[in-house]
């Protein structure tokens, strides 16, 4: 999610109130200023503001306020229905208590840091943590808009103990795939056709590709599933661009 915890946090609340001791002890220690180069090329790379963020996907005052501006009418009805789902979820304010642990832990770490020389000082730095960003941005834009459809979907009769607000829940904690395979199966699009069999009465019954199942699965299941494949490569540019492989 933008902040490598498990190289960065920690640090700084280890060295609190020894920065002095701890720096001379780093200094002295080859194996020490590796690790230091290790957390500040980390760090390099890192975003707290992108933890923060990844909250704010929960947020049910933003969600509320989004269409405020008129520019996005067309959005009001599920913006509506997000954000009184959300009224009773705390991601976001776990979320930004996390990241106002993380941000803590980052000041006494840069203490560190100060007493420490750089020994290998990072050219363009900004320019990659921008690009890092624009990514990063982009992957919050597509769970926008998977958390949208998501909602969009007509609601369908609760079957095998699976109900829509489980549905919404997989979508919330990114088990698409999960979501997917619930959704195809409550709104099939492969079913016999009345051409299976012999009929002499005519049928109305809409079975169109703008009508029925099909259309759900066009203008609902097929976009949230194109979008999470996005995001899906998206991560994968992010990581390579962490350097986080294997």
């Amino acid at each position: 999610l933008g902040y490598p915890v498990n190289v960065i946090s920690g640090v700084g609340t280890a060295a609190d109130g020894n920065y002095e001791d701890l720096a001379q002890l780093i200094n002295e220690s080859e194996r020490g200023r590796q690790l230091i180069r290790l957390i500040r090329a980390s760090n390099a790379l890192a975003s707290i503001k992108t933890v923060a963020a990844f909250g704010e996907l929960f947020n049910s005052a933003y969600w509320a306020s989004r269409p405020y501006r008129g520019t996005e009418t067309h959005l009001s009805d599920a913006c509506e229905v997000l954000a009184e789902y959300l009224t009773k979820d705390d991601r976001t304010g776990v979320f930004r208590r996390l990241a106002s642990r993380l941000r803590v832990d980052a000041l006494k770490l840069h203490r560190l840091l100060d007493l420490v020389p750089d020994e290998t000082p990072l050219d363009g730095r900004e320019n990659v943590r921008r690009q890092i960003g624009v990514l990063q941005a982009l992957r919050l834009a597509l769970l926008q808009h998977m958390f949208i459809k998501a909602v969009s979907v007509p609601a369908f009769s609760r079957a095998n103990d699976i109900s829509r607000d489980d549905v919404l829940e997989m979508v919330f904690t990114l088990r698409i795939d999960d979501a997917l395979a619930q959704l195809r199966r409550a709104y099939p699009t492969s079913f016999p056709q009345p051409g299976d069999f012999a009929v002499d009465e005519p049928s109305d019954y809409p079975d169109g590709d703008n009508e029925g199942y099909t259309a759900i699965r066009r203008d609902y299941i097929d976009p949230l599933e194109r979008a999470y494949g996005l995001s899906l490569r998206i991560g994968t540019a992010i990581a390579n661009e962490f350097g986080a492989h294997g």
